[in-house]
This record gives structure tokens, C-alpha cells and sequence, in this order.
């Protein structure tokens, strides 16, 4: 009985955990994505940096849902979204 108690307390945390993990990949993709779209001629270094670790990070629709512009998608990935 002891065991399955904490199985289920472990299988709680594994879920807390897994929450806390895509809420930090999320807030460090829109870090990324507001990188990316820096108009700063100071950001020319950061938005490379920053359109290669997207392109390595994430996909098109990600972007898509996490709100990126459709000219930033097109650039990084040379996709166009059909309209």
C-alpha cells in the first residue's frame, strides 16, 4: 500500500514537472520570436542567434501558435502559410 502511495505522488510530480517545463520552453520561445523581430540595429547579432535556435527549437505552426508575425515564419523557415 505504502508503494502505490508513492507511485502516485511520483506520477503528481512527473505532471507538475512536465507543466513547469512547456511553460519555460514557452516563455523562452517568445523571447526568441520578440529577439527575432528586433528592429534594433543592436539586435542584428541577437536576431540571428536567435532565428537559428528557433529553427532548431521549434516549427512554423509552433511560432504560428505562440503568435509570431507571418513575415518573421517566412524568413526563418522560407515557408509561406497558404492564405
Amino acid at each position: 500500500m505504502l508503494i502505490a502511495s508513492a507511485a502516485r505522488a511520483t506520477s503528481g510530480a512527473h505532471c507538475t514537472l512536465r507543466a513547469v517545463l512547456d511553460e519555460a520552453r514557452k516563455k523562452t520561445l517568445l523571447t526568441l520570436i520578440s529577439l527575432a523581430e528586433g528592429h534594433s540595429p543592436n539586435d542584428c547579432w541577437d536576431d540571428k542567434r536567435a532565428e537559428d535556435l528557433l529553427r532548431s527549437q521549434s516549427n512554423a505552426e509552433e511560432l504560428r501558435e505562440l503568435g509570431a508575425n507571418e513575415k518573421t515564419i517566412e524568413h526563418i523557415f522560407g515557408e509561406k502559410r497558404d492564405r
